[in-house]
C-alpha cells in the first residue's frame, strides 16, 4: 500500500510520500486533509507573512500581559480580604 500525504502551497496541491513531507514543508507547503483543511502548517517564508504574524503575536502578547496584570490585582484583593476576614 503506497500511502500519500497531500500538501498545498497557494493553488498547487501535490500528493507526496510521508518521507517527503518535511522537505515540502521547508518549501512552504502545508499538509492538508481530504477537506482541504490545514492540519500541519509550514513556516512562512515571505517577509510580508512573517511581519503580519509578528504584529498579530505582539498584539496578543500585550493583551495577555494586561489580562495577567488584572488577574494579579484580583488575586491580591481576594487574598487581602481573606486575611482581613481571618483576623
Amino acid at each position: 500500500m503506497d500511502e500519500k500525504v497531500t500538501v498545498q502551497r497557494a493553488n498547487v496541491v501535490l500528493q507526496v510520500s510521508p518521507q517527503q513531507v518535511d522537505y515540502y514543508m521547508t518549501q512552504g507547503y502545508n499538509v492538508i486533509n481530504e477537506q482541504g483543511e490545514v492540519i500541519k502548517a509550514s513556516v512562512p517564508r515571505d517577509l510580508g507573512t512573517l511581519q503580519k504574524a509578528f504584529v498579530e503575536n505582539q498584539t496578543e502578547i500585550e493583551s495577555l500581559k494586561t489580562e495577567i496584570a488584572d488577574l494579579k490585582k484580583k488575586l491580591k484583593k481576594v487574598t487581602s480580604k481573606k486575611k482581613d476576614d481571618s483576623q
